[in-house]
């Protein structure tokens, strides 16, 4: 038996009630609430914090009274998000407060997902400068950065006539903007683009633009006038390789990238070597070459020809041939996302260019 005395005037006892649907439950103790919030901002799972904090307060026999047990994994999953959320806010403070005092900050949103930029004036001028002039061979380059925490980070390299690497007695790639981003959209890289154009307009001059086949990323490129893009060759190379594989072709893998890209070491060329207009007319004529090899490995219908001439055919042309390669100043040489003297922005061996 249990009896209710009243401070007050007596009134009819209820469970608690959720406000919205109505059902009834048992509130947790606070003292349960602390410790799931604790242990939410750790790295255990959401049953293995329920079962021991279960257990702790002696489990559904021996508990002292219901409101000391948690009520399921799900109020662990909410609390881990309370305690996220309650992280992005401190961050979000700091950020704001940063911003008002570091002008290198741009353009700071949070809703609907936080992003903001990083870049100073003098790098746009640079931009301008390297990037921007009739007939320019400059490329700015851009990537996106993962595994660094909860968020990415875009970032662009641009070469600097103004210092020179004393090992390949080329100018430097020195870093450009960054874009600090927690979705990966086509709206964050047009953010990216207007931003940068908002700081100055004669950055839609760019000639050259370098990156992956990110589609998505495609959309930093869309603000631009006239910008050629230059796709990696390591990327396109390893799409290449994956739909060989994909179809079961590893034993005539050697051949087909032979076919497109040549072979060095014979000193042979393939089909990113040669002019434009040739371009088509070569690829059309190796197909039938493609269709019967795939055939005799196989015995089934074609498929890589078709796959090279959706997927790859219009990047190579507009961005990978020879003649595209040597406007862009690279010479006979392909574009690489990742080029090994400024993989960390670190340039340890420069000489300043009088």
């Amino acid at each position: 038996m249990i009896q209710f005395t009243f401070a007050e005037e007596e009134h009819r006892l209820r469970p608690r009630e959720h406000p919205r649907s109505g059902t009834q439950f048992i509130p947790t103790a606070p003292s349960t609430k602390a410790k799931l919030l604790k242990e939410a901002s750790g790295r255990k799972g959401p049953s293995r914090i329920f079962d021991e904090i279960s257990e702790d307060v002696g489990s559904v026999l021996d508990c002292e009274q219901s409101a000391d047990l948690p009520r399921d994994s799900k109020q662990v999953i909410n609390a881990r998000q309370r305690s996220q959320n309650k992280a992005y806010e401190k961050e979000f403070a700091s950020l704001l407060d940063r911003s008002k005092n570091d002008k290198a900050l741009r353009n700071l949103q949070w809703t609907a997902a936080p992003r903001v930029e990083y870049f100073i004036d003098e790098q746009v001028d640079d931009i301008i400068r390297e990037c921007c002039r009739p007939n320019s061979s400059r490329i700015l380059s851009i990537d996106t950065t993962f595994n660094v925490g909860n968020f990415y980070v875009t970032t662009t390299m641009y070469q600097s006539e103004k210092i020179i690497s004393k090992r390949t007695a080329k100018p430097a790639n020195l870093p450009g903007p960054a874009m600090f981003h927690t979705t990966k959209t086509q709206r964050d890289y047009l953010f990216f683009a207007h931003t940068i154009l908002e700081s100055n307009y004669a950055l839609e001059r760019i000639a050259f633009v370098g990156g992956d086949r990110d589609k998505v990323q495609s959309f930093f490129l869309k603000p631009l006038k006239g910008c050629t893009f230059l796709p990696c060759k390591k990327h396109v190379e390893d799409d290449i390789t994956r739909k060989i594989a994909d179809l079961g072709l590893n034993s005539i893998k050697c051949e087909l990238l032979q076919d497109v890209f040549g072979d060095e070491r014979k000193k042979e060329r393939g089909i990113i070597d040669i002019d434009t207009e040739e371009f088509l007319a070569k690829v059309e004529s190796v197909s039938s070459k493609w269709d019967k090899i795939e055939q005799d490995v196989t015995g089934k219908t074609p498929e890589f020809y078709r796959y090279f001439q959706r997927n790859i055919q219009d990047e190579m042309m507009n961005g990978m041939l020879l003649p595209v390669r040597r406007r862009a100043g690279l010479k006979d040489e392909f574009f690489y996302n990742n080029v090994q003297e400024s993989s960390n922005f670190i340039y340890t061996k420069v000489k300043l260019r009088r």
